[in-house]
């Protein structure tokens, strides 16, 4: 008994520091959640005085419309004679149905829009938190974005932020519940003060025998959210590998471990609809059987008067649902809980690994030059330096390549560029400025970057081009299209800027998804093009566009171009390599000295 006291006084604890994490974070706002505890405590009122006036009418009723026997049959009785003489409203059956009718309808609207709101309320932090959830993840600093599965990123942004919305629902839900207890205890003690404690005996007693299943149900809960987290992992990984499943005719395993998976899932899940069974199957039961045994009592032993009983009938008959409804939304707070503790770990994680990307110095286009001084970078948990005492200059509308075998440190050296990493040691300077000191947001707008596998979104051909810049126009677009020698063949497709290009732009080949990227390079007016190795995976022919592209980018543009890589058509037109061999700078060479 005491250990189920216990984890009551637990709940108040959990309510409160959800309250707070949602509050704290903007989530909510106070006066949303008065409102509709404004509502629901109405609804009870309206409920309780609709209850009020049907038991004087069965009291008119059984003292056949006298109003003194009326009056004296009970204290609720005569506060409703007093309320009806002060208004001047005769005491009759039709005025106290018509009276019991209003309160009842009135009750019904207000309940209405109560339920609405309560919806509503959970809708509105859904949306703020699965939003937040997003902008703190996709915020926060590479490595911590690194070590977010995509599954865990998903399953956070919906579900875990749904059942941490819900919390809400079940707020308003209690709230509602005591409200009732109060409004029905009110009418009892007025009624009778024995009938009054043994029912909320009863009902204490009976909520405390069946408090065991909040245990079993927070534990099934935790187990469900790490079942959660492992099959939208699976789907994400699965579906972006399923030309290799297929190719390596695996789909059958992966079948089966979709099915083990989701078995772990419906056989957890049963266990929840077993427990929530369970109480139905002995509330209801229990609650009966003390009915039937107090109103015996009422009757041939206490010999308590017939309005008395029916006040008794009514308010047990109404609190029974009401309890269970007690039980069943603390079980269901139990089951949310564990979704909020891990959403305020992610928010709590994320803050720690945030980046402010406005703060700091504003910067203009390059003009003259990108200086990396003594630049060393290490990789946490790798004993040798990635990068090693890096030095080199870039002046501004420069063609430069990087070289060097695979692991040699290139992509590291890009990506400290954009600040998407931090150097250990030195320092980046733009225009004779530490990057540290700069806006990150200012510093990227003026970098583009093109990875080595390009990257569309699944969408038309325009919306992708009009990412860096949305208020491209149409001419600006082919403009650019020419420019990155993709015009011809968009425009020989049937829906043209329209054409949809699938997850990942994988309906078009991939020498036509770099060469969108490209014109969109060209449309986002940056002053440094970074490209990682754009023509690794391409055919002659399309290496051919790519590289007029690129040409058009260092002669009409004019941009700072920085590129990885391979080709020896690429490096034989630079103006700068940089040879990089352990994370260390072989040789500087300008573009007369053979590779």
């Amino acid at each position: 008994m005491i250990s189920q006291i216990k984890r009551f006084k637990k709940l108040p604890l959990y309510m409160t520091n959800h309250w707070l994490f949602l509050e704290k974070n903007n989530l909510i706002r106070k006066i949303e959640l008065i409102f509709v505890l404004f509502l629901s405590t109405l609804t009870v009122i309206l409920e309780a005085l609709g209850l009020s006036i049907l038991i004087p009418l069965l009291s008119l009723i059984e003292h056949s419309g006298d109003i003194e026997k009326f009056k004296s049959s009970s204290v609720l009785c005569r506060y409703v004679a007093d309320i009806f003489f002060y208004f001047g409203i005769p005491i009759n059956l039709a005025n106290i149905s018509l009276t019991a009718f209003t309160l009842i309808l009135f009750r019904q609207i207000v309940n209405y829009f109560n339920n609405i709101e309560n919806e509503r309320l959970k809708w509105k932090v859904h949306k703020r938190l699965s939003v937040e959830t997003i902008n703190r993840i996709m915020s926060a600093k590479l490595k911590y974005v690194q070590d977010i599965k995509p599954g865990h990123f998903t399953n956070t942004s919906t579900n875990e932020a749904g059942d941490t919305a819900a919390i809400l629902r079940c707020y308003g839900a209690l709230w509602m519940t005591l409200m009732v207890f109060i409004a029905y205890a009110l009418i009892l003690l007025i009624t009778s003060l024995k009938i009054t404690f043994m029912i909320m005996i009863f009902l204490f007693t009976l909520m405390i025998l069946l408090s065991g299943i909040i245990r079993l149900t927070k534990k099934y809960s935790s187990i469900n959210l790490e079942y959660r987290r492992q099959f939208f992992n699976f789907l994400n990984e699965r579906f972006t590998a399923w030309k290799f499943i297929v190719l390596t005719n695996s789909l059958d395993n992966e079948i089966n471990h979709a099915e083990n998976i989701n078995t772990n899932i419906y056989n957890n899940q049963v266990k929840l609809l077993r427990l929530q069974g369970l109480l139905g199957l002995l509330f209801l039961p229990l609650a009966s059987l003390f009915l039937l045994v107090t109103l015996n009592l009422f009757v041939t032993v206490l010999h308590i008067d017939l309005t008395v009983i029916t006040t008794f009938g009514l308010a047990f008959v109404r609190l029974m649902p009401v309890t269970l409804n007690l039980q069943s939304n603390i079980n269901k707070l139990v089951a949310y809980f564990p979704s909020y503790l891990y959403v305020e770990k992610i928010f709590n994680d994320a803050g720690s690994n945030s980046v402010n990307r406005k703060e700091g110095i504003i910067l203009s286009p390059l003009k003259k030059e990108i200086e990396y001084r003594n630049v060393s970078f290490n990789y946490e948990g790798r004993k040798d330096f990635a990068l090693k005492d890096i030095n080199f200059c870039i002046k501004s509308g420069s063609f430069v390549s990087i070289i060097g075998h695979s692991g040699a440190g290139k992509s590291t050296l890009i990506d400290l560029l954009p600040r998407m990493i931090e150097p250990n040691e030195g320092s980046i300077y733009y225009d004779g400025i530490d990057i540290k000191k700069c806006s990150i947001e200012s510093l990227r707008s003026n970098i583009a970057y093109v990875t080595q596998e390009p990257f569309l979104f699944n969408s038309t051909i325009i919306d992708n081009l009009r990412y860096t810049k949305s208020e491209a126009t149409e001419d600006e677009i082919w403009n650019a299209l020419k420019l990155a020698h993709a015009y011809d063949f968009v425009k020989s497709f049937p829906k043209g800027l329209q054409t949809d290009l699938g997850t990942l732009g994988k309906k078009i080949s991939g020498g036509q998804r770099q060469r969108i990227v490209l014109a969109r390079t060209f449309l986002s007016d940056a002053s440094i093009i970074i490209l990682d190795e754009p023509t690794s995976a391409l055919d002659n022919e399309s290496d051919l566009k790519i590289q007029s592209a690129i040409d058009t980018l260092k002669n009409k543009i004019g941009a700072t171009i920085i590129i990885i890589a391979h080709r020896f058509s690429t490096i034989n037109k630079s103006d700068i390599i940089i040879n990089l061999d352990q994370g260390q700078i072989v040789k500087n060479r300008n573009k007369d000295t053979a590779v």
